[in-house]
């Protein structure tokens, strides 16, 4: 983003997530792919578009697939589990749509995993969980209703 001060921003990061108006937003992609990122900068002369292709986002499946967040949607708290995982340094993030860390919690050495987080006190909507252990990442969608 090298708007203007001033400039409203709008950021759609072509994955069916919700857009952001956070001039800097952090985002975090769920699946593998190919993302069309694109940013709409408005000021009292106009607007202009800036569009620009990630030609591919790579996420350990089988690190991610075995991985669970139950409930999903969830009214209030959601798990994350899974028995096989082993990990040296994990650690959980929690971002809101705006891609503001909401949450984070650094496990160290784990094996298996079973951790509840509570989303109570933040509004419905789409939130991203990152899972990582250093070298292995794992984001997931999950929606409070």
């Amino acid at each position: 983003n090298q708007s203007t001060p001033g400039a409203s921003v709008v950021w759609d990061f072509g994955d069916g997530s919700p857009t952001t108006t956070d001039p800097n937003p952090t985002h975090v992609y769920a699946f593998d792919g190919s993302y069309t990122v694109t940013l709409i900068a408005t000021n009292n002369c106009g607007s202009d578009t800036t569009t620009i292709v990630i030609g591919k986002v790579d996420i350990d499946d089988l690190f991610s697939q075995s991985i669970d967040i139950y409930p999903n949607p969830t009214s209030a708290n959601f798990y994350i589990k899974s028995a096989e995982l082993q990990a040296e340094n994990l650690k959980i993030e929690v971002y809101d749509a705006k891609g503001s860390v909401i949450y984070r919690k650094q496990l160290g050495r784990v094996n298996g995993i079973d951790e509840q987080i509570d989303l109570s006190s933040h509004p419905e909507g789409v939130y991203m969980v990152k899972i990582t252990d250093g070298t292995r990442n794992a984001s997931k969608r999950v929606i409070r209703e």
